[in-house]
């Protein structure tokens, strides 16, 4: 038997797991930080992902942040369709 058999997609050794909670902790803590209005659970973790991929900084200054703090969910939810660009050119995963 290998001494490191196969794990289930999903899951980690126990190190990878604390390191992986450990960054999305700090990057949740950063976004509670920076909503100004009341959102949901799903919302807030929404942009936790969101600033896990492109960085809590570029959540911070973008005009999706900005809407959301002035109340516009609407308009902020229509902003993660502008995010599908990478190096200047649309990348089919993220449209």
């Amino acid at each position: 038997m290998p001494s490191n058999p196969p794990r289930p997609w999903g899951q980690f050794p126990d190190e990878q797991a604390r390191a992986v909670t450990g960054v999305l902790t700090d990057i949740d803590d950063q976004v509670r930080q920076m909503i100004t209005v009341p959102v949901t659970d799903h919302e807030r973790e929404s942009l936790v992902s969101f600033a896990y991929n492109v960085g809590v900084k570029a959540l911070g200054n973008s005009t999706l942040m900005a809407l959301l703090n002035s109340s516009d969910y609407d308009g902020a939810a229509h902003q993660f369709g502008r995010w599908n660009k990478a190096n200047g050119k649309m990348v089919l995963g993220l449209v």
